[in-house]
């Protein structure tokens, strides 16, 4: 997991800045990524903290403490 992390984010991605946006209790949950499947870790984002996005796909977001799911973003204009 965290060699795919840091790979995506050694990569030329274009860097993007998202607010938090959480719906449940006031946390954005992260998650770690294994083959396919996506696991819950002990880290969260308090509601309303600026995040930088390495990388995004149709369900979530990496950013640096790992998978955010892209329903708690909301991306800054």
């Amino acid at each position: 997991m965290v060699k795919e992390n840091n790979t995506l984010r050694n990569n030329k991605f274009e860097i993007e800045k998202y607010k938090v946006y959480a719906k449940r209790g006031k946390k954005a949950y992260c998650y770690y990524k294994n083959g396919n499947l996506y696991y819950k870790t002990d880290d969260s984002y308090s509601d309303n903290t600026i995040v930088d996005v390495y990388y995004k796909n149709t369900t979530y977001a990496l950013t640096e403490k790992g998978y955010v799911k892209l329903g708690d973003l909301r991306k800054l204009r």
